[in-house]
């Protein structure tokens, strides 16, 4: 199964939720990031250097 971090957090009064483990597993790093009913997906792709 996959690992899912889920991490709630407040920031001048406003209630943040920060998602990573189950989405984009395509992505060396992915994370949702919820405010309300904005929803933001961030992705990150790595490549060693040859």
């Amino acid at each position: 199964m996959f690992k899912i971090i889920k991490k709630d957090i407040e920031v001048a009064g406003k209630k943040i939720s920060l998602e990573t483990g189950k989405i984009a597993r395509q992505a060396d790093g992915a994370i949702i990031a919820q405010c309300g009913e904005t929803v933001v997906l961030a992705t990150a792709v790595g490549a060693k250097k040859s």
